[in-house]
């Protein structure tokens, strides 16, 4: 809000080792997550932010997090490609950070798992 400026991850963590470990073994572990767990710390991030006003991510950990999201959007299931995108939307520090090609990665997911009513006929 106007009145609140986006407080920093650590300005909102200081004393509290719980989140900014938490943080951390995202930073540190955040190659060997598989696509649910890609999406669902996408999720947690976006919400940090979007309900505590926190910028959880900075630009160096959004370029890893998109790096790790091309890998894993090729095989998200469609409610762990809903998450990312919802997610994306919260944060633009992400989704700046997306190339071309990795927005094309997560459109060939979305249209993977899209599913059409019984009848219909995709062309």
């Amino acid at each position: 809000s106007a009145q609140h400026p986006q407080r920093t991850w650590a300005s909102c963590t200081r004393g509290s080792k719980g989140l900014l470990g938490s943080i951390e073994l995202v930073r540190v572990h955040r190659g060997k997550l598989g696509a649910r767990g890609v999406a669902n710390v996408l999720h947690g991030l976006a919400v940090l932010q979007a309900k505590l006003d926190v910028k959880a991510v900075e630009e160096k950990l959004a370029v890893q997090f998109v790096n790790t999201l091309k890998r894993a959007v090729g095989v998200m299931d469609a409610q762990g490609i809903a998450n990312t995108l919802n997610s994306l939307c919260a944060l633009d520090v992400i989704s700046d950070a997306t190339s071309p090609t990795g927005w094309d990665a997560v459109a060939e997911a979305v249209e993977r798992t899209a599913t059409l009513p019984a009848g219909w006929v995709h062309t």
